[in-house]
């Protein structure tokens, strides 16, 4: 039975191994980060808890919605039931309503609830950023920041974000050509934590043509803590310019964003007891696909995997796990 390694542990990374498990040998999980979620985080810093990379999932497929129903699984999410305001620029276009049976899901108690359950049953090793994958007598040795060989394997799982992906994987790989030019989004996010209750009529506020998209009154998110916990995500655009900002304009970076947030909620603000921001360099895939993309070399037993191999999104990712584990299944004559 194949020993296969998966170099990322967010959701399709995990959704992959998860899939697997039952099948090969041994899976193995490789996470450059200390804990596991990838964009599906949960930053908490006492007393707040912010998730400040995806806010929410839905699901439109079958196969995610099973997933959902299993028992197991359905005890890691609950429904966010708010109301949703949307702006352009500073105008109130619309509020909607978002009730039982309008499904915005958010994972329990913190984001990446969901990747643990699909980790549950597998090894995973964080703080370990794969750097170099080298093919050796048929099989793979993957390297991390230090060098240091970290094993060999029958198959290879990578996981990251397109471009990062596309660095790992060597040009002769079958699908190299497809995938190098994919570009990602993205995001810069702030965290904005008070000592007392801020007026903000709405747990959730979309925005367009501001440099300001999404304002997040994370307390209201079912199962968090109820201090006053704000997320804002700046703009594609307005993240973009600044994504790789210095220490010396961080200040004036939150001013900025703080500036925007009063121009929407009350300019009056209680005591801020926590403030930071947060890159996701590799937000969102700038492009979709209308099914999931397959992207595998078979003679090289390596493939890839993300959300940026479909549409982007929570369900994006792992219906994009699925197919790949699927494809793999097929590969190896498994399953």
């Amino acid at each position: 039975m194949a020993n296969i390694a998966i170099i990322g542990a967010g959701m399709a990374g995990s959704t992959v191994a998860h899939e697997l498990s039952s099948h090969v040998s041994k899976i193995t999980v490789f996470e450059k980060s200390r804990g596991v979620g990838g964009r599906m985080a949960t930053r908490r810093i006492a007393p707040f808890a912010f998730d400040h990379g995806a806010q929410f999932f839905t699901s439109q497929s079958e196969a995610f919605g099973e997933l959902l129903l299993n028992s197991k699984a359905n005890s890691q999410f609950a429904n966010w039931e708010t109301s949703h305001a949307i702006y352009k620029k500073t105008q109130l276009l619309k509020i909607e309503s978002w009730g039982p049976s309008n499904h915005h899901y958010v994972c329990l108690p913190h984001m990446n609830s969901l990747i643990k359950y699909l980790l549950s049953t597998v090894a995973v090793h964080c703080n370990q950023q794969i750097v170099e994958i080298l093919r050796k007598n048929e099989q793979w040795a993957i390297y991390n920041q230090e060098k240091e060989l970290l094993g060999l394997f029958d198959y290879i799982v990578i996981t990251a974000p397109a471009p990062q992906t596309v660095k790992l994987i060597p040009k002769n790989a079958s699908f190299y050509n497809d995938i190098k030019n994919i570009s990602m989004e993205s995001c810069i996010a702030l965290m904005l934590g008070f000592n007392d209750k801020l007026h903000c009529n709405h747990g959730a506020t979309s925005l367009t043509n501001n440099d300001i998209s999404w304002l997040a009154a994370n307390h209201t998110k079912p199962g968090r803590t109820q201090n006053n916990a704000y997320i804002v995500h700046a703009s594609h655009a307005w993240s973009k310019k600044w994504l790789n900002y210095t220490s010396v304009e961080e200040a004036d970076l939150l001013s900025h964003l703080k500036s925007k947030v009063k121009q929407i909620l009350s300019k009056q603000w209680p005591t801020i007891q926590y403030e930071a921001l947060h890159r996701w360099k590799y937000a969102m895939p700038t492009h979709n696909y209308e099914q999931p993309q397959v992207f595998e070399d078979k003679n090289l037993k390596l493939a890839v995997s993300g959300d940026w191999c479909y549409h982007g999104r929570v369900e994006g990712a792992y219906l994009s796990g699925i197919a790949t584990a699927n494809q793999i299944k097929k590969t190896l004559n498994i399953g």
